[in-house]
């Protein structure tokens, strides 16, 4: 049985019960190449990331194999949630692969793979993010991360249209 769309509007969330990753996809109106200098342009990238009530602080980015990569958002209060990584595939503009790791919980590194298939314009993201057990992804999701993922993305289409092509 899947969970499916749990997200508003294009985003659909699939988490499947006792699997340890869940799957995000979206389409967005904008070619390949857009959305994936948009994901790993710092500058870029700090214009859209995250919700509206916080602040990408800290955007960094090696963007080849074996290079890392940390963000920490800052909400109204001055909470800092930080995230780090390394990138362990680049295939501009259709694919990457990195770790992400909750700095709170350095015990609990999950996967990330991205990928931007570009039909028409449009570009059709899907992203896998793999846990070390079916209780860290459950946490995952449970923490908020599906309201901040579908604003997230929001944002970054709005980005992405505000563009020109």
């Amino acid at each position: 049985m899947l969970e499916k769309n749990r997200f508003e509007g294009d985003t659909v969330l699939i988490a499947n019960p006792g699997e340890p990753s869940f799957t995000v996809t979206r389409t967005f109106n904008a070619p390949a190449r857009f959305v994936y200098e948009a994901w790993t342009q710092p500058e870029l990238m700090k214009r859209w990331y995250g919700n509206a009530c916080m602040t990408l602080e800290v955007c960094e980015m090696d963007v080849r194999a074996g290079g890392a990569w940390r963000r920490v958002l800052t909400d109204k209060d001055g909470n800092r949630f930080g995230f780090y990584g390394t990138f362990t595939e680049v295939q501009p503009p259709h694919h990457m692969v990195f770790t992400e790791t909750f700095e709170p919980f350095p015990d609990h590194p999950s996967t990330v793979s991205v990928t931007l298939t570009e039909e028409g314009g449009k570009t059709f993201a899907k992203l896998v993010q793999l846990h070390d057990s079916v209780i860290s992804r459950d946490a995952h999701i449970g923490s908020g991360m599906e309201t901040g993922m579908r604003e997230t993305l929001d944002r970054l289409d709005a980005f992405l249209a505000s563009r020109p092509n």
